[in-house]
């Protein structure tokens, strides 16, 4: 159980990042 919510919250956090680096990338690119 507790290795299941770790790996889900690492899941999470890595969607997270995910996202934050696509938008980030595609901002640039608007922007730039």
């Amino acid at each position: 159980m507790h290795v299941h919510l770790a790996l889900r919250s690492h899941g999470i956090l890595s969607m997270i990042t995910h996202v934050l680096l696509t938008l980030g990338v595609t901002e640039g690119d608007i922007f730039r």
